[in-house]
């Protein structure tokens, strides 16, 4: 387990990242920083200081990167580009070229600034729309990071409106809660849980779980969690897949 509390600061949440990151795919942690060298040209390029939030996303990132994980990790393409045309710093780019994420100038001087989602043509370079993607940039690590995490133990995901009694229910799954935006993070031993507004469902915004365990779990799933496997429209692997010892799901694609 990495979380034994709500981290409060920018730095307390790139522990936590970083810490995560660790357990995940067993590299080294490192530490918290808040400078990178590249963030550091951009601040002499627009005659501004740029967040240490900021900064520890590129660190972050040039960490992942020398450990040949960044792909795995984050998916989508790093960037660290001021935009001039958008007056805003791009930050990553999804790799099928329709959305960027990036930091509004007036915005960069924050502690831990917000991050924004452009969703473009990726034909033309039109702006099509966009929207506040998290409210904070380590938000935006962290969020990227769960997304495209593959749990060994298996996984599965439901959208469903997640109600405080639903909450209460599956926070008794784990053995810490922490609050990440729109969503509740359930951490146990060797068990992930996500619950709430997905910033990948935005603009729109719906609720779901999101479920992941270890190796040790399978055969050992709390039942509260199986029992949300039992409806339509749930994506399962591994542990949550119907078959001896496991849970006995519903429609499962």
């Amino acid at each position: 387990m990495v979380f034994t509390r709500q981290p409060e600061s920018w730095r307390e949440w790139w522990a936590a990242i970083r810490a995560f990151t660790a357990e995940w795919y067993g590299i080294p942690a490192g530490e918290v920083t808040g400078y990178d060298p590249r963030v550091a040209e951009v601040e002499r390029e627009i005659g501004m200081a740029i967040s240490p939030s900021v900064h520890e996303w590129a660190a972050y990132a040039a960490g992942l990167e020398r450990a040949d994980v960044f792909r795995r990790a984050m998916r989508d393409d790093f960037a660290l580009e001021w935009a001039p045309d958008i007056d805003a710093l791009r930050i990553l780019s999804i790799v099928e070229g329709n959305v960027d994420w990036v930091i509004q100038h007036g915005h960069l001087g924050r502690e831990d600034p917000p991050v924004e989602a452009l969703h473009v043509d990726a034909e033309h370079g039109e702006l099509l729309d966009s929207w506040q993607h998290t409210a904070t940039t380590s938000a935006f690590a962290f969020q990227q990071l769960l997304a495209y995490r593959r749990s060994p133990g298996g996984s599965f995901s439901v959208d469903m409106t997640v109600t405080p009694d639903v909450l209460d229910r599956i926070r008794g799954a784990g053995r810490i809660s922490v609050q990440l935006d729109r969503q509740t993070l359930i951490e146990g031993d060797d068990l992930l849980v996500v619950a709430g507004v997905s910033p990948y469902t935005l603009p729109e915004g719906w609720g779901s779980i999101e479920v992941q365990v270890g190796a040790s779990r399978v055969g050992h799933v709390p039942q509260v969690l199986t029992e949300l496997t039992g409806g339509r429209g749930v994506w399962a692997t591994g542990a949550f897949l119907p078959g001896p010892g496991r849970c006995s799901c519903g429609e499962v694609h």
